[in-house]
């Protein structure tokens, strides 16, 4: 499964959250990129990282802001699946960490663009 390319992934929990990422390939099943977290209003830098399968994209997208005192760095981890054989679809679901604590789950949806 080739994800090269931007990618919009709207985090479903009853908030207005999503992610805008450009990922590609780093070899072999891995996977980078980098794009813009939207919290909202609010918009951070985010790095990726993951791996792909014929079917599955895991991703782990971390804030890429600076540290700042009694600021803790956000994860969202992803496992998307491809429906229907669309590579362009995904779903799946995601899970907000932070400090290593488990914040929040939820569905997550993400399309290429």
């Amino acid at each position: 499964m080739d994800v090269t390319g931007k990618w919009s992934i709207k985090l479903n929990n009853g908030t207005d959250r999503s992610l805008d990422l450009n990922l590609w390939s780093s070899g072999g099943t891995g996977i980078m990129g980098y794009g813009t977290l939207n919290e909202e209003g609010a918009k951070d830098s985010a790095t990726v990282s993951g791996s792909v399968g014929a079917q599955e994209l895991i991703l782990i997208a971390k804030s890429a802001e600076p540290d700042y005192t009694n600021q803790k760095d956000k994860e969202y981890d992803l496992d998307l699946l491809m429906a229907n054989n669309i590579l362009s679809a995904l779903s799946g679901t995601y899970e907000l960490k932070s400090g290593g604590q488990s914040l929040e789950k939820g569905n997550a949806e993400a399309t290429k663009k």
